[in-house]
């Protein structure tokens, strides 16, 4: 054995240097499966950055039509509205043509609040909340008021319900209320035939107020329920984008909505909102809630007129039917030459300019009419746009705008955004307001 010990030692060396060998072959596959790892990872994070400045290069493209679509459809509700507070502010109407006046400007309103919501302009601040007194039976009949017809083409009874010992008065955002009643008896009326829906009231033991909608039609699937409020779901059964609305207004409230179905047996959507009772003298009744705000006294006002400068005619018209009834004289442009040409040619007291116009936009006149020299280069220049984003806003301040109003716009906030910016343009010029 011991003559074999030479020849072993021998091939000491030769294992050595395989091993040494396999080493290194293991040592530069790990390497190399590391190297291509890394060029996944890199092809991946270059794939991945691709899509996200694809993504956002969309998603910028929706923001912007999002934002032209609010404006087209602004514009025209906007000049709906206007048109139906001058109406209600004249003399001469019936108490019935009044009411279908009221009713047809309540539909407008609303109609303005759903186009918000459905629209969600990106940068755009939603509007706060009211908190103001409502009879909780008014707001209900107002829906029915609405809907009466609808659900009889369905051949639908509409019931509506008070429990006994619910409060009539409560504080809170009636119009965005009478939006979840209206969503909900709509959509159940849509896919009830022949049968009934109930609106129902009534005041839960912890003093919550608590509605509820009711049909006896189709039902949900037990397989939507779990989707049924996200945005832009919608089941054969009726469900769409005005139940996630109905959540999303619910949840500002500081409340909930809860939905129970059944294929066949009908559904029941219960609202719990965490509202203030009122004394019942505190709310206003519906004949004396005028529309339209009271202005001030519509005495002439000494000084200059103010010019009105919107490219379509039904907006210049209402602006200046707002404007005579403050005491303001007025004049119409119908581009941003015009404008140009008439601040420098006679005095205004104020411009109100329209931000979306032909050819040169109102962001652009301001600038120009900022660079003239004289009294016109320092007129007050108010921004009445269909455009209600921050960032709009921040743009038209750097173009040199005082204030910025987004229609449909009141007369109250109209008459008191020119008062503060006359006093301004005063205070800088060492003068007195006109």
């Amino acid at each position: 054995m011991l003559s074999h010990l030479p020849a072993e030692r021998a091939q000491w060396p030769l294992l050595t240097l395989v091993i040494i060998l396999a080493g290194v072959a293991l040592v530069a596959a790990v390497l190399w499966r590391g190297e291509v790892a890394r060029a996944e990872t890199e092809a991946a994070s270059r794939a991945a950055v691709a899509k996200a400045e694809t993504e956002q290069h969309a998603a910028k493209l929706h923001a912007d039509m999002l934002a032209t679509a609010a404006h087209e459809i602004r514009t025209p509700l906007g000049g709906v509205l206007g048109l139906l507070d001058l109406v209600l502010g004249g003399t001469g109407l019936s108490r019935a043509a009044r009411a279908d006046a009221m009713a047809a400007r309540q539909a407008a309103s609303d109609l303005m609040l759903l186009l918000r919501d459905l629209i969600e302009v990106p940068g755009e601040v939603k509007a706060p909340l009211a908190s103001d007194p409502f009879r909780i039976d008014e707001t209900m009949d107002q829906v029915v008021a609405l809907l009466r017809a609808r659900a009889a083409a369905h051949g639908n009874r509409l019931a509506v319900a008070i429990a006994t010992g619910t409060h009539p008065a409560w504080r809170g955002d009636a119009a965005r209320i009478r939006q979840i009643l209206t969503n909900l008896a709509a959509n159940a009326i849509r896919f009830t035939e022949g049968g009934e829906v109930r609106i129902e009231a009534r005041e839960t033991a912890a003093g919550l107020l608590q509605l509820s909608v009711s049909d006896t039609g189709a039902g949900i699937a037990t397989d939507r329920m779990a989707t049924l409020f996200d945005r832009f779901q919608r089941s054969e059964q009726g469900t769409g984008l005005g139940l996630s609305i109905c959540r999303d207004l619910a949840a500002r409230m500081g409340g909930g909505i809860a939905v129970t179905s059944a294929p066949g047996r009908g559904s029941l959507f219960t609202v719990t909102l965490p509202l203030l009772r009122v004394a019942d003298e505190e709310v206003v009744p519906p004949e004396h809630a005028a529309p339209v705000p009271t202005l001030p006294s519509p005495a002439r006002r000494p000084g200059p007129p103010v010019l009105v400068v919107d490219d379509v005619p039904v907006n210049r018209r209402l602006l200046g039917h707002v404007l005579d009834r403050a005491g303001w004289g007025h004049e119409e442009a119908g581009d941003a030459a015009t404008a140009l040409t008439l601040v420098q040619s006679r005095p205004y007291a104020a411009v109100l300019m329209d931000l979306q116009m032909p050819e040169v936009d109102g962001l652009e006149a301001t600038r120009r009419l900022r660079a003239l020299s004289g009294p016109a280069g320092r007129l007050p220049v108010i921004a009445v746009t269909a455009q209600g984003g921050e960032d709009v806003r921040a743009q038209a301040e750097a173009a040199g705008m005082d204030a910025f109003l987004v229609k449909p716009v009141s007369a109250a906030d109209l008459t008191a955004v020119i008062t503060r910016a006359l006093a301004n343009r005063a205070k800088q010029a060492g003068g007195t307001p006109l």
